[in-house]
């Protein structure tokens, strides 16, 4: 048969030329035989990355220089369109060169049968390796987080759907606590940096047990391989926690470290498919959420019944703002060594119409949450100061301490609030006790240190609170414009353990803590006092002030004059004599 290009086949070649790189040829067939010419040798040098060689055929050079799975798919097709009698066919597929790297090319066959099997052809080969290159990045974007660089949402739905039996593999959702705050005080490019940290932290975690996805925002999951068991589920949660708890150091601008911590929910597989799988695992991470942070939980069926009613409670507590529902109870607090009353703590209270009494540790959680923490927060600090003023007519001497929450101290002109609110009741500035958690710190000093600061130098007294099992550094205490550590009760609970080793460990800890307190020349308040061997433990460490049932159990707004009439007051002798700064 004659090599030269017949005349209706010649279209090909200017639709290569005006491809750019091409490279063309030509082949006579018969039943299990090509006879193929490349007509460009120039082209075929290039694509090859093979020297010039004076009368060799590079048909065949070419043919071998595809994958075994392109050769074959390639003769699949030829078959199929001559059984077919196409006219012409079109495929892609990768080209190997000699130098191991791969060429990308898109392969269009004219075809001629003057009779079953018998025939002509030309094939031009055109180079889109750059095309397929934007394909793979924007299937890559498509799919991929541009900020951590993790596979995405669509990544995890893709896999998930793709075998519905992925719905029975285990499944980790994780979201980090208190990140809002982060953004709020730090500005969002640092919180982009942390996330970059987390992600990073993540897949060192995770390592080849199974892919971490960033579902957004401060979301993430870890979907693990199938046959991961619930053990090491279970074990790949608890590294995971231990690496998000290690303190980040970035960026260099910042003097102080940032502390995080995550709630991450388990899901061991669903019968409900892909959608269930991850529905379960959120459900089991807010669970972890309302059960104190910081945690992990594995899903079960009374969660979902949890969810709901905290989708009701939630409704429920804004409704409750809405209406000034929420009331306070008033816990005293005492001088250990006279047991004269100086002040009250106020305690936020919410009886449901439906529900009764909800516990402070099931809607604070929720209200911290939902933002509405903040309205919140407010209302209840104007109800604790009319109070305050109205009792002081009993106790001239008489403090208010209200809690106040990280969401609180980064609300925009919250000092303004608190001051506007002391003018209004008419109660003295250091009347006024705010107490902070150690949650402060893991925002970094910076974010509320104004705030406080101003606070501090208006004469309102100010309590770090729960003090010993947070995030504060005995560097960081000394810096903070505060008055007095109220020292968790865990410590004294468990420094009146019936161990006696265990006691005089507990005991040495407990010590430690008040000398750094008294060293800072901070008051010490001890809370949570509930025997009179607790009571004597505080006295005899030199804790000034003391709360808790041993005492006093908290009193509804109702009982609190009664109380006061029929109790011994502190003094202003006595408060200076105890450095009781808010009380002087």
């Amino acid at each position: 048969m004659s090599s030269a290009v017949p005349p209706s086949l010649g279209s090909s070649l200017d639709y290569a030329l005006r491809r750019g790189r091409y490279l063309l040829w030509y082949a006579d067939f018969i039943p299990g035989l090509w006879k193929t010419t490349v007509l460009n040798e120039e082209a075929a040098h290039t694509w090859l990355s093979i020297p010039r060689q004076e009368g060799h055929s590079y048909a065949e050079d070419l043919f071998w220089a595809r994958s075994a799975e392109a050769q074959r798919e390639g003769c699949r097709i030829i078959d199929e369109a001559l059984a077919a009698n196409l006219s012409s066919v079109t495929r892609e597929f990768e080209l190997i060169q000699t130098d191991g790297s791969v060429l990308w090319v898109q392969e269009s066959i004219e075809l001629e049968q003057q009779t079953p099997g018998y025939g002509r052809a030309v094939g031009v080969w055109v180079d889109i390796t750059e095309r397929k290159s934007t394909e793979r990045q924007l299937i890559h974007e498509a799919h991929h987080d541009p900020l951590t660089q993790l596979p995405n949402r669509a990544y995890l739905s893709k896999i998930l759907e793709k075998d519905p039996r992925s719905a029975q593999r285990l499944l980790l959702f994780l979201d980090l606590d208190n990140f809002k705050a982060i953004n709020d005080n730090l500005g969002h490019p640092m919180g982009d940096q942390v996330l970059v940290e987390v992600a990073k932290r993540l897949r060192q975690s995770v390592g080849a047990r199974g892919d971490v996805i960033r579902l957004g925002g401060d979301e993430f999951t870890v979907l693990l391989r199938p046959d991961a068991t619930h053990d090491e589920a279970w074990a790949l949660a608890e590294r995971v926690q231990e690496q998000i708890r290690l303190p980040l150091s970035l960026p260099l601008e910042l003097t102080e470290r940032i502390y995080l911590s995550a709630s991450i929910g388990i899901s061991l597989g669903s019968d409900q498919g892909a959608t269930g799988l991850l529905r379960n695992a959120d459900i089991a991470m807010y669970a972890a959420k309302t059960r104190g942070r910081g945690r992990a939980c594995v899903f079960d069926a009374q969660m979902e019944q949890e969810t709901r009613l905290r989708f009701e409670l939630e409704n429920a507590l804004r409704v409750a703002i809405e209406r000034e529902q929420l009331t306070l109870a008033y816990q005293p607090l005492f001088l250990l060594e006279s047991r004269a009353v100086v002040g009250l703590e106020a305690l936020a209270r919410w009886q449901h119409p439906t529900h009764g009494n909800i516990p402070p540790d099931q809607f604070i959680p929720i209200a911290e949450e939902t933002g509405l923490i903040v309205p919140l927060g407010f209302q209840l600090l104007r109800q604790a100061c009319h109070c305050a003023v109205r009792w002081r007519q009993l106790a001239p001497h008489l403090s208010m301490g209200v809690n106040i929450s990280v969401a609180q101290l980064q609300a925009p002109h919250f000092t303004r609030e608190v001051l506007a609110t002391l003018e209004q009741t008419g109660l003295p500035p250091d009347k006024l006790v705010l107490e902070v958690t150690e949650s402060i710190f893991a925002l970094g000093r910076e974010s509320v240190l104004p705030q406080l600061q101003e606070l501090y130098d208006a004469g309102v007294a100010l309590v770090l609170d729960d003090f010993g099992i947070g995030y504060s550094s005995l560097s960081a205490l000394s810096e903070l414009p505060i008055h007095a550590l109220k020292i968790d009760r865990s410590f004294l609970w468990s420094a009146t353990d019936a161990l006696p080793v265990r006691a005089q460990r507990n005991q040495a800890l407990l010590r430690a803590m008040v000398s750094a307190g008294q060293a800072l020349d901070l008051l010490i308040v001890a809370e949570g006092i509930e025997t009179a061997a607790q009571r004597e433990l505080a006295r005899s460490m030199r804790c000034a002030l003391g709360q808790g049932y041993h005492f006093q159990r908290p009193l509804a707004e109702h009982d609190v004059a009664a109380f006061l009439s029929t109790t011994t007051h502190a003094s202003a002798t006595e408060a200076l004599r105890t450095a009781l700064r808010w009380a002087a």
